[in-house]
């Protein structure tokens, strides 16, 4: 469904916008959105996680032209290490115009597929519980809202 939602050729472009290149690797940057997405969906998973769940489940279309490691993983099953380093230095390599398209890109496929299932209604409402997004510190916030405390104190 990801790939339906996000082709590999809106990530390409997106990234010829950004005039970013990308040398043809394990963590090319539709991995890297992947992986992004997988950490997000698992509870801010670590690296780690991510990288072996790649190593596990990910399948061969994410990879149009793979590099010499993928091949040799797919062809001979030849391993490819489950360190998270690499993917680390790709996801930070990945410029923000990038991600932003991408994830902009999801958000109105999911809200076309959803306007063809739910029922027309006149207004849509999107609902934020706070645990994703951080608000900028003004005083008037920090009085309705002061810091919680347990009996260790007050928290950050």
């Amino acid at each position: 469904m990801f790939q339906q939602l996000l082709p590999a050729p809106c990530v390409e472009h997106a990234c010829r916008q950004a005039d970013t290149k990308f040398h043809n690797s394990v963590f090319n940057p539709l991995v890297v959105m992947w992986l992004l997405l997988w950490q997000r969906l698992h509870g801010a998973a670590p690296l780690q996680a991510a990288v072996l769940d790649l190593l596990q489940d990910l399948p061969t279309c994410f990879w149009p032209n793979p590099c010499k490691r993928v091949r040799d993983w797919q062809q001979s099953g030849k391993g490819i290490s489950g360190h998270s380093a690499a993917y680390n230095q790709a996801r930070q390599r990945l410029p923000f115009s990038v991600v932003a398209e991408s994830s902009d890109r999801i958000f109105d496929q999911l809200m076309a597929h959803l306007a063809g299932i739910c029922a027309p209604v006149s207004r849509r409402a999107f609902l934020l519980d706070g645990t994703s997004m951080r608000m900028v510190y003004s005083p008037a916030l920090a009085h309705s809202f002061p810091r919680a405390s347990n009996q260790h104190g007050e928290s950050h």
